[in-house]
C-alpha cells in the first residue's frame, strides 16, 4: 500500500506508513481523469469526485487523505507526524511510544547522617600553678604558650613562644620552643605528655590536666 504523503510503498494491510508514520487509508474512489467532469460516465463507470487540475495547485484537500492535525515527537522532536505518538503509532525516527521512561537506581546521600549525634568536646589544656592552685585553661588541639598568656611579669618565659602542646589522635605532645630551653619535663624535641604530670616553665612549676 503506497503512502500518499512520502510515496513509500508499504506492505498490503499496513495501517501506518513505516517511513513517515502517516496513517494509511485505502482509496474509496478513483481520482477524476484530466478533463473529465464529475458526474459523467467513462467506460460505463460513473465518475465522482473533484476533477484533476492542470497547471495549478488545487486548494482542495487530498482526495484520499482526511485532514489531520500535525504532531511532534516529544522524545526526538521529529516533525510533522500525522498522529500522536503512541504504542500503536510509534515515532518513525526514534521509535518512541510516548511513554516516560523510569530509571531505577541507588541514590547516595553523602551529607546525611542517620542516627544519634555524638557530641565532640573541644580539646583543652589546663595548667595548675602548684604554689597558688591558680588554673590556666587553653582550648584547641594546638596550643602555643608564652609570657603573655602565662605570666606577663615572668621574664624567664619567652615572650614570643615558649612551649607548644599538640594533640594527635588520642595523645598529647609537648614541644619546647623557648630560646633558652627553659621547659622541664626533661624535653628533647617532642615527647608525649599525660594528664597529672608536672612541668616547669620558667621559674614556675605547673601540673598538667588534659581533657
Amino acid at each position: 500500500m503506497r503512502c500518499y504523503t512520502c510515496g513509500f510503498t508499504n506492505a498490503n494491510g499496513s495501517k501506518v506508513c513505516e517511513k513517515c508514520g502517516t496513517k494509511l487509508k485505502a482509496p474509496t474512489e478513483a481520482p477524476v481523469p484530466a478533463g473529465v467532469q464529475p458526474g459523467t460516465r467513462v467506460n460505463n463507470v460513473q465518475v465522482e469526485g473533484i476533477p484533476t487540475m492542470r497547471g495549478a495547485i488545487s486548494n482542495q484537500p487530498a482526495w484520499d487523505i482526511e485532514p489531520e492535525a500535525e504532531f511532534k515527537c516529544a522524545a526526538c522532536g521529529h516533525y510533522p507526524l500525522k498522529s500522536e505518538v503512541s504504542n500503536e503509532s510509534p515515532c518513525p525516527n526514534c521509535k518512541s511510544t510516548g511513554e516516560k521512561e523510569v530509571h531505577n537506581g541507588t541514590m547516595s546521600f553523602p551529607n546525611l547522617f542517620f542516627g544519634k549525634a555524638v557530641a565532640h568536646s573541644t580539646p583543652k589544656v589546663k595548667l595548675v600553678d602548684i604554689a597558688t592552685d591558680k588554673e590556666l585553661e587553653f582550648e584547641g588541639d594546638d596550643v602555643v604558650l608564652n609570657r603573655a598568656n602565662l605570666n606577663p611579669t615572668d621574664q624567664s618565659i619567652s615572650s614570643a613562644q615558649h612551649v607548644q602542646f599538640t594533640r594527635e589522635k588520642d595523645s598529647w605532645h609537648v614541644t619546647d620552643l623557648s630560646s633558652n630551653h627553659a621547659t622541664f619535663i626533661q624535653v628533647n624535641g617532642k615527647v608525649g605528655v599525660e594528664s597529672g604530670a608536672h612541668i616547669l616553665i620558667g621559674n614556675r612549676i605547673y601540673r598538667i590536666e588534659l581533657e
